[in-house]
């Protein structure tokens, strides 16, 4: 029979009540503000043709779902709609039964106004299978994860589904039943576990470890006795695609020789993994160009360290410049040097040295001037005022080496101005 509805203006309304006639099933109120009726007059005239069926979905944690469904669109069509509107099911993770039958969009029409059906959760390679399906729920963090298992099978199990379907790491888990704590090796039979029993997770002590080239997060158990190297060994075990690299906790390189408590690492710290790089540049040393490749996060002191084996000099001897300055032994690689740059390494600073000054200004005679690598321009300029061979004051002094114009605020090792070099000078026309 065809149902009937009476339309009451509600006024001050904002939302459409819809209440159920308790003794009259054919007649059903709708409460609408004046406004929706003006505004929906023809849709209301359509609404009046629509033949609505209310049916009941009762999902497995035991609730019921109360679901209208009309001839407009496929019955299954709707019911999987307001599933996944209501519950966050997608219709490609359940089945539906009436009764004994499963039912698909071809026995669809066998849903009856008040039909009552039963929604059954399966795993995405099997949605329908000839033995009943067991699932039981793991509550983790106040989320109810819903696990499919045999009974037949171990504690081990679940675990290995845990890890699967939600990351878990199984050697990080511990399960809860009535407050007992499952054992790995038992078999469910032993807990008396039977279809939706309600398990509760938790995780061990856990640090979190950030692969940077990956953009991931892995979680590993906190183990603060162990130290870098082996920690290191174990995840290259299990991710056999990672590169060397280095381990960084709160901005700074750990020693592969310490253990995580020496750092302070505890449970949720979040540790890094970067992996290493090179850096290539050359290093001019008199007439003698060394080729360098250098890992990324080396000090300044490890290149000294290299230039003493190959060439046998002295640590506390060498001085490197880049651009000018003179590189501190504590600086990173990465943060001074940029690649395929030249760097220059006088011996020892302390030994002074001559250079031959070429006075262009007074019929090219010729001079010499004692300075040290990292004197700048400037202070040769009044070297060259000092001497008895030229007064030429140093802001009438233009100073040109190698066809180059020196700068008075760069230092002579930026020019790599070296013993008994020859710098010409002009008068400044400025």
């Amino acid at each position: 029979m065809k149902q009937t509805y009476k339309i009451i203006p509600k006024e001050n309304s904002q939302n459409i009540n819809i209440q159920y006639a308790q003794k009259n099933t054919q007649k059903q109120l709708f409460f609408l503000s004046q406004s929706d009726i003006n505004d929906n007059y023809q849709e209301i005239q359509n609404f009046n043709q629509v033949n609505v069926n209310q049916i009941f979905v009762m999902i497995p944690n035991g609730r019921i779902l109360s679901l209208d469904i009309n001839d407009e669109k496929p019955y299954l069509e709707q019911i999987n709609q307001q599933i996944e509107q209501k519950e966050g099911i997608p219709s490609n993770r359940y089945n539906l039964f009436l009764g004994p039958k499963h039912i698909n969009s071809s026995n669809s029409k066998k849903i009856k106004k008040f039909s009552t059906l039963h929604l059954r959760i399966h795993s995405e390679k099997n949605k329908i299978k000839k033995h009943p399906q067991y699932f039981i729920y793991v509550i983790y963090q106040n989320k109810t994860l819903i696990i499919e298992v045999n009974l037949m099978g171990f504690v081990s199990d679940i675990k290995h589904q845990l890890e699967k379907q939600y990351k878990f790491p199984k050697i990080l888990q511990q399960l809860y039943l009535k407050n007992i704590q499952l054992q790995d090796d038992q078999n469910l039979q032993y807990y008396n576990i039977n279809q939706h029993s309600i398990f509760f997770l938790k995780l061990k002590e856990q640090i979190y470890i950030y692969l940077g080239s990956k953009n991931k997060i892995i979680r590993e158990k906190l183990n603060d006795k162990q130290k870098i190297k082996d920690l290191k060994i174990s995840l290259i075990q299990k991710y056999q695609d990672l590169k060397d690299y280095h381990v960084f906790y709160e901005n700074q390189i750990l020693d592969e020789n310490k253990t995580l408590q020496f750092y302070n690492i505890i449970h949720e710290s979040i540790i890094e993994l970067i992996g290493k790089q090179y850096i290539n540049f050359t290093i001019q040393i008199q007439c003698l160009i060394l080729p360098m490749k250098i890992e990324q996060f080396q000090k300044i002191l490890d290149i000294k360290k290299e230039i003493q084996q190959l060439l046998e000099f002295p640590i506390n001897q060498q001085h490197l410049f880049y651009k000018g300055q003179e590189l501190n032994d504590n600086e990173t690689v990465q943060s001074k040097i940029e690649q395929d740059s030249n760097l220059y390494l006088f011996n020892d600073l302390k030994s002074p040295y001559k250079i031959t000054i070429i006075n262009k200004i007074d019929n090219c005679k010729e001079f010499t001037v004692t300075v040290s690598p990292n004197d700048k321009v400037f202070q040769l300029k009044y070297k060259i005022c000092l001497n008895q061979e030229c007064q030429v004051p140093p802001e009438k002094q233009q100073l040109k080496f190698q066809g180059k114009f020196l700068k008075d605020y760069k230092d002579l090792s930026y020019y790599n101005i070296e013993n008994f070099d020859y710098i010409i000078l002009e008068k400044n026309k400025n």
